[in-house]
């Protein structure tokens, strides 16, 4: 790899990397740009169904760090975004980690009983990896998986690059993943 000839920081120092994860977990932490980021993953949610999740302290007790998520306010959906400039493939590992953490702070499932007879009703949580990286990606790595014996975590990868939006969220001046 070549280096770079000048002072700039490059995407390997942890500063600019933190800088882009900031703006991006600052960006998208309201409901109305959730559902802009959302609808850019080719999903549809409306504003009024939805409930930002701020993670960020509850997660750090753990050590971890989530980007952003939602949940839908009826608890049917979770949702967990990464943003990454970089391919990972152990972005599905790392969503596990974080669903666990947040079912649990969340209390997600206290209404119900865990040791009883009957099956508890789970939430359905989606993992999104938002890729904005130089590199094109190839479908094959468009969904990640992780295979921990009987457990099986799939992340999906969407390119957020702005050359590769629909052209009317590109147009879209108002528009949170456009923006960004």
């Amino acid at each position: 790899m070549e280096e770079q000839n000048d002072n700039r920081p490059s995407i390997k120092d942890s500063s600019v990397r933190n800088s882009r994860a900031n703006l991006f977990a600052y960006v998208f932490s309201n409901e109305a740009a959730l559902v802009d980021l959302y609808q850019g993953l080719g999903k549809e949610i409306s504003v009024e169904d939805i409930e930002y999740l701020s993670l960020k302290d509850m997660l750090q007790r753990t050590g971890r760090y989530n980007d952003t998520a939602f949940r839908t306010k009826d608890n049917r959906i979770i949702v967990f975004v990464e943003h990454q400039s970089t391919q990972n493939k152990n972005m599905p590992f790392r969503f596990l980690e974080y669903a666990v953490d947040a079912i649990r702070v969340l209390k997600v499932l206290a209404d119900q009983n865990r040791f009883g007879e009957k099956l508890m009703a789970f939430p359905k949580i989606e993992f999104y990896v938002a890729y904005n990286g130089k590199k094109a990606i190839k479908e094959a790595d468009k969904t990640l998986v992780v295979d921990l014996g009987d457990i099986r975590v799939t992340a999906q990868v969407v390119d957020i690059r702005f050359d590769n939006l629909p052209k009317e969220k590109a147009e879209d001046s108002q528009d949170a993943l456009a923006g960004y």
